[in-house]
């Protein structure tokens, strides 16, 4: 009959609309994952070539600290005819750190391994604890004289980006910042994207 052919058609192209909906649906899900997981790997990837670019500007910008410091200091040592005292140090040291970073300081090493100076005043006149500034007491010690340089090591589990620079009389100056501060912006940058994924 006709109203039973009418039926099957019916349910026939239902059939066929709920398929083709169903494959719609797929690939839309499809698309939306694939972007998602997309965006997700691009952050990514930016994250790790800014953090890798930021660390190479901080280095730099340290690195020019630390030298220029150094610089004043022998200027300091020759006017002032032989040692600085801890305010003379403070004058040039104090401010011898990375603008809006607040783990970023200087400090100075005897060639021997005694902390000179520290923002920290009861740091000064002690041995430092082995490790990077250890190495150039040791080289220093032999006669060699290390060049200018910055690195990046680990002191009490925190990373830290650091530049040393070597005084006409062997000091030793260290411009350190934590590597955390140096990628505060990253850090902040990766939140929002991930909040707003």
């Amino acid at each position: 009959t006709k109203e039973e052919r009418y039926e099957e058609m019916k349910h026939q192209a239902d059939a066929k609309v709920d398929f083709v909906h169903s494959i719609g649906m797929k690939i839309v899900l499809f698309v939306i994952i694939s972007s998602v997981l997309s965006t997700i790997i691009a952050i990514n990837i930016f994250i790790m070539v800014e953090k890798e670019e930021t660390t190479r500007l901080v280095a730099n910008n340290i690195g020019d600290i630390a030298s220029a410091s150094a610089a004043v200091l022998n200027m300091e040592k020759i006017m002032a005819g032989g040692e600085l005292t801890y305010e003379q140090y403070d004058n040039v040291l104090g401010y011898a750190k990375v603008k809006d970073m607040d783990s970023s300081y200087a400090y100075l090493a005897t060639p021997e391994g005694k902390m000179l100076y520290h923002p920290n005043r009861e740091l000064v006149g002690i041995d430092i604890e082995p490790g990077m500034v250890k190495e150039l007491v040791d080289q220093i010690q032999a006669g060699i004289t290390p060049a200018d340089a910055t690195i990046t090591y680990d002191y009490d589990g925190v990373a830290k980006i650091a530049a040393y620079s070597i005084l006409e009389d062997k000091s030793i100056l260290i411009v350190t910042v934590d590597e955390a501060d140096a990628h505060k912006f990253t850090n902040t940058l990766a939140v929002i994207a991930g909040v707003l994924l």
